[in-house]
């Protein structure tokens, strides 16, 4: 079991992230979230499976392996250290991250349209890309 700790966050440079489970009864998945500016990402499915003893185990063992992999994946993000442009892209990253988790949820996230026009118009103000 990976027991490294979640770095601070790439976006705002606070150390308030950790791993959390969510779901909606149906599926399940781990991602590290920042409880300082709402950063979030990677996101990891966890299978649902019969809820037998046994399966029950099984989920809990899936969800720590999980664990270990957002936080080596959000632990290899790089910060932005002021950089408007570096910034940009650790956002667009955010949103591949929460696009492959609504897809893999069969729900679209309203949020995401909000967040690519704001990304977008960052761009043009600062000419970037």
């Amino acid at each position: 079991m990976n027991t490294e700790e979640p770095k601070p966050c790439p976006f705002c440079g606070q150390a308030n992230a950790l791993p959390v489970v969510e779901g909606d009864g149906e599926h399940l998945a781990v991602m590290v979230h920042c409880y300082n500016c709402g950063g979030r990402g990677p996101a990891e499915p966890v299978e649902l499976r019969n809820m037998g003893c046994r399966a029950v185990l099984d989920i809990l063992t899936d969800i720590t392996e999980a664990t270990g992999v957002v936080v080596e994946e959000w632990n290899m993000r790089q910060t932005t250290n002021g950089n408007e442009s570096e910034l940009i892209d650790a956002l667009e990253d955010a949103l591949r991250w929460m696009g492959k988790l609504t897809d893999w949820k069969g729900a679209g996230d309203p949020d995401i349209d909000r967040y690519r026009a704001a990304i977008s118009k960052v761009r043009k103000q600062g000419g970037n890309k």
